[in-house]
């Protein structure tokens, strides 16, 4: 509704390729930060930290959490702002 009729296929395929972006690239980088975040046990050898064979259950629900609620603030937050500043065509009234 908010592109004109003969933009409408590039609006589309323009939204599709940020949300694949965000949701492919950055999404995977946020949860491994908050996996690594909640290790309780690494594997080291020669001094350098391999992968993790033990998560501090409480912490990464924790997190989760916080990472789920927050990006779900994030969106209520554009979700209004869009209701707030988009504007109401005549041919909706």
């Amino acid at each position: 509704r908010s592109v004109p009729e003969n933009q409408n296929a590039f609006a589309v395929g323009l939204m599709g390729t940020f949300a694949r972006l965000i949701g492919g690239l950055i999404g995977p980088v946020i949860f491994g930060v908050i996996l690594d975040h909640s290790c309780s046990l690494w594997d080291e050898n020669c001094n350098q930290r391999g992968f993790c064979w033990a998560y501090h259950n409480d912490t990464l629900s924790l997190l989760v959490f916080a990472a789920m609620a927050t990006f779900k603030s994030l969106k209520l937050i554009a979700y209004l702002l869009a209701w707030h500043f988009y504007p109401v065509s005549q041919e909706s009234n």
